[in-house]
């Protein structure tokens, strides 16, 4: 049976790692139009001005590879057009068109997580005959962002902290080691730094989703993660995984248009040397990539919400312990009997 998720019992259960996958796309398909609603509001705006600014930056690009072909049409070979300056494409329109595509990507990260989370968090709290407003899911997330700020720069700094941990081991083995055999410490430092990051990105995917709906601090959510996660760590990679996977699947569809305008570009440059530049369609065509990717990340976050429900009912039988603590609050439902009632004669 499809839950509705109008109710906290609807999230707080466990879930093998097929359910969490349907009750994602069921969640979707239940709150699509208030959720959607939400998003609409607060994260397409940071992926309208990612779009732009990568529609600005690619148009300028295009202009670059055109001189680069045209030069090498003239001289025969590549190092004819080494006077080509290599940063042409990220000055003027094509700098600033970078500079909004990373200022748009973060914002919309810092939106699209909290508007996903915020909502869930309203939705917990609401009764079920009621709709989450856009008003409500602002109201609480308006109070929070600063939260999130630091949390955000709290990740960054235990990020780079590894990294320089980490460079400083591994360059002092390999000058232990000595010079012949450095080549192979730098790989094997490069291997155990993905393998690290990878380990350290997968204990904190329920970091977010604890921040939000336990509405903790930064420290104390990252402690929570970690706490959760214990022990389901490889349940935890295979369905972010899986989900990244379906994201970036369809999230090709989205891409065909930009990739076909992308294409007929290329075309041209083979056989002009000149680029159409930043055209109206391809800055369409970029809006509507960056807009689809944006909606498609809702995907692993919704997942992610999932397994958090899913190891905190493990792990401290909330959902449990809410339906134990509400049994006999509701009324009695009145006892009758549909053969005898006190009115009815009865048969004599």
């Amino acid at each position: 049976m499809k839950l509705a998720f109008t109710q906290e019992s609807d999230f707080r259960r466990e879930r093998d790692f097929g359910s969490k996958i349907n009750a994602t796309f069921e969640f979707l398909g239940s709150q699509f139009k208030p959720f959607f609603k939400c998003l609409a509001y607060f994260a397409l705006p940071g992926a309208l001005l990612m779009g732009i600014g990568l529609a600005l930056f690619m148009g300028k690009a295009t202009g670059f590879y055109a001189a680069l072909f045209q030069g090498v049409r003239h001289g025969g070979t590549m190092p004819a057009a080494g006077g080509i300056d290599p940063l042409a494409m990220y000055r003027g329109w094509g700098g600033v068109g970078f500079a909004l595509t990373a200022l748009g990507s973060l914002v919309t990260f810092l939106l699209l997580n909290s508007t996903v989370y915020a909502y869930l968090r309203v939705r917990l709290h609401l009764p079920a005959a009621e709709t989450v407003q856009p008003r409500q899911v602002w109201a609480w997330m308006r109070t929070r962002l600063g939260r999130v700020v630091r949390a955000c720069l709290l990740l960054l700094a235990l990020g780079l902290g590894l990294l320089v941990v980490l460079g400083i081991i591994v360059g002092g083995i390999g000058l232990v080691a000595g010079s012949a055999s450095s080549a192979v410490w730098v790989v094997l430092g490069v291997v155990v730094v993905y393998v690290l990051l990878i380990w350290l990105f997968v204990c904190l995917a329920l970091y977010f989703p604890v921040l939000w709906l336990e509405d903790l601090g930064a420290v104390a959510a990252l402690r929570r993660s970690f706490y959760l996660i214990r022990g389901k760590w490889w349940s935890t990679f295979g369905l972010g995984f899986i989900m990244v996977m379906i994201q970036s699947f369809m999230g090709y569809l989205f891409a065909i248009p930009m990739y076909g305008l992308m294409m007929l570009d290329m075309l041209q440059l083979t056989k002009t040397g000149t680029g159409s530049g930043s055209t109206l369609p391809m800055q369409a065509a970029t809006l509507l990539y960056a807009g689809g990717a944006v909606l498609l990340l809702t995907l692993p976050l919704l997942a992610m919400s999932f397994q958090y429900f899913n190891l905190a009912e493990r792990r401290d039988n909330i959902g449990a312990r809410q339906q134990l603590a509400q049994l006999g609050q509701l009324a009695a439902p009145a006892a009758s009997n549909y053969s005898y009632r006190p009115d009815e004669e009865g048969e004599y």
